[in-house]
């Protein structure tokens, strides 16, 4: 995807590692660390396709093993600090970003990004190709590999800073790298092995394409593209509308809105036939497009998914104005339609099994385009489509449950857990915070209820101290939020189930009832949302929120989803 590699050098450097390992000599550190990181970013995105083989001894899934190997390259690669190196760049910027797939936003991240950083300033990369850089290379000659991989790791630094400044949670509004401050020219649109090897005196005017050109590197550009508009955000919205949006109401402020609105537009209409979602191209041509480049059908999903899940929320914060003020309704549309877009996207990756598929991002957007498309019914209940709308909420909701489920590994050593069951459990908590949430504005709720989300959450926590999640039951105290009837319904529909929770939990006391609802269509494996009943609750209270309910709420969905996989 993000092609901070040069493959032939990666192949000459793994064969390396093996003549090493022949001759007894142990590999530097920087270099296993290398590919301990494609090993490991390989393993966690791989869908049922992909195989993977062990010796019969080893029977440790491809979940384990990437979270084994990501663990070891963050020791190799910080314990000490590598020396810099454009290697140990590569390395730590693709550790980052892995980081943010199976961890989110947890000190890993911090500290891996900040010290490529400031590997890359000490190198010098952000003056890259300043003048007096550019009339070396002319007199000398250069290794455009090694400056072609120097570009690539900063302009994926910079475009990850630029695209966080436009993600609600710590880093919504801020940015550290300004394009002014930069002299580093843009990757070249070319495939690794049209980039001259050794020292010479080409230059990338030579093997450079336009980027109307597929090539393994163009969606790493595209994304640059994307990242530029991220930055104008947080250069035209003030901080009053990351942290109280009811406060700044201007016309100035909407002006800007409208304004970023054309640039994300602009953008969409820009991608190339192949990166269109709705192709453009001539159907023959694209089939053998993509059997010859397949990687540009997940680069096509993921670009649109990105644009439109910026676009949704650009205009969230006027979706509910959207329906009673004319002047917001276009917010309104824009809004649901590309909260739409996101829904479907994320299901189209989800039916081809697509790699890549099961990332932090990823699960949080889709989740958020869940309750935006959510607030919408509430508010308009009689709307022609709300049916079919309640119905994409509660898919979504299924399909991510599926999806966290299937990469939750037990932790049956009892030790520390995995990440896949750290963001699964982070997932549970934001959900049962928005249960809490939505019970606390119920105002006509007539049981006795916790009146704080703390409250709710030490409620659930006296089930078991070791594993709050892993049992799926309620205490007392919990149970008395649900009504008896409530409670006789769901076990016995429960228990009718064939392979269901209730028939593996027998031993549990009779006070303690299970925490998943009413089962789905399909059975489905008690993981992590009660779907159907939470969103019953969610269309019921919704319907009493104003606009700056709903801010609030956003406001604080989004702290929880940037916090998820972190334990601090």
């Amino acid at each position: 995807m993000y092609r901070n590699l040069h493959v032939p050098t990666t192949w000459r450097l793994l064969a390396e590692i093996y003549e090493d390992l022949d001759v007894q000599r142990v590999p530097f550190a920087t270099k296993l660390a290398f590919f301990l990181g494609i090993f490991a970013g390989s393993a966690y995105v791989s869908n049922s396709n992909l195989k993977l083989e062990f010796p019969a001894s080893t029977r440790t899934p491809p979940l384990a093993l990437a979270e084994l190997w990501h663990k070891q390259r963050v020791f190799l690669l910080t314990k000490p600090p590598v020396p810099p190196s454009t290697q140990a760049l590569v390395a730590l910027m693709t550790l980052a970003h892995l980081c943010t797939q199976i961890e989110g936003f947890s000190g890993s991240f911090e500290v891996l990004a900040m010290t490529a950083l400031q590997i890359a300033r000490t190198m010098r990369i952000h003056r890259l190709d300043s003048y007096h850089f550019r009339e070396e290379r002319k007199k000398n000659g250069a290794d455009m590999v090694d400056i072609e991989l120097k570009r690539r790791v900063w302009w994926h630094i910079a475009a990850s800073d630029w695209l966080l400044s436009n993600v609600g949670g710590p880093h919504e509004g801020t940015y550290m790298l300004h394009p002014s401050q930069i002299e580093t020219f843009h990757p070249s649109n070319a495939e690794d092995c049209d980039i001259p090897t050794g020292i010479t005196h080409i230059t990338e005017d030579s093997y450079s394409k336009p980027l109307s050109t597929p090539t393994t590197i163009t969606y790493f550009l595209w994304r640059l593209q994307i990242a530029t508009p991220s930055r104008k955000v947080t250069d035209l919205l003030t901080p009053t509308f990351c942290t109280s949006p009811d406060i700044d109401n201007s016309d100035e402020m909407y002006s800007n809105i409208l304004l970023l609105d054309q640039k994300y537009q602009q953008l969409l209409k820009s991608l190339p036939p192949f990166f269109q979602l709705t192709n453009r191209m001539n159907p023959k041509e694209y089939s053998a497009l993509i059997k010859d480049k397949p990687y540009l059908e997940p680069q096509r999903y993921l670009i649109n998914f990105v644009l439109h899940t910026n676009l949704a929320r650009l205009h969230r914060r006027f979706l509910i104005r959207g329906s009673t003020q004319p002047k917001f309704a276009y917010s309104r549309m824009q809004c649901i339609q590309s909260t739409e877009t996101v829904l479907e996207v994320r299901n189209l990756v989800i039916g081809n099994k697509g790699i890549g598929s099961f990332t932090y991002f990823l699960l949080a957007h889709f989740f958020m385009a869940a309750v935006i498309l959510a607030m919408d019914v509430c508010f308009n209940p009689n709307e022609i489509r709300v049916e079919k709308r309640k119905q994409d909420v509660l898919r979504a909701c299924r399909v991510l449950e599926e999806e966290l489920g299937a990469k939750m590994e037990p932790n049956e050593s009892g030790g520390e857990d995995s990440n896949g069951r750290v963001m699964l459990k982070a997932f549970q908590k934001a959900v049962l915070n928005l249960r809490a949430l939505l019970k606390r504005m119920n105002r006509t709720e007539k049981m006795q209820q916790p009146e704080t989300t703390t409250d709710f959450m030490e409620a659930r926590r006296e089930v078991s101290p070791n594993d709050p999640f892993a049992k799926g039951t309620f205490t007392k105290a919990g149970r008395q939020m649900r009504s008896a009837q409530d409670i006789a319904t769901n076990t016995q529909n429960y228990s009718s189930q064939p392979g269901n929770y209730a028939s593996t939990n027998q031993s549990a006391p009779e006070e303690e009832m299970p925490l998943l609802h009413p089962p789905y269509d399909e059975p489905q494996p008690p993981t992590v949302f009660a779907v159907d009943n939470m969103w019953e609750e969610f269309f019921t209270v919704g319907s009493d929120f104003n606009s700056t309910d709903w801010d609030t709420f956003l406001i604080d969905l989004d702290e929880q989803m940037a916090g998820m996989g972190s334990e601090t």
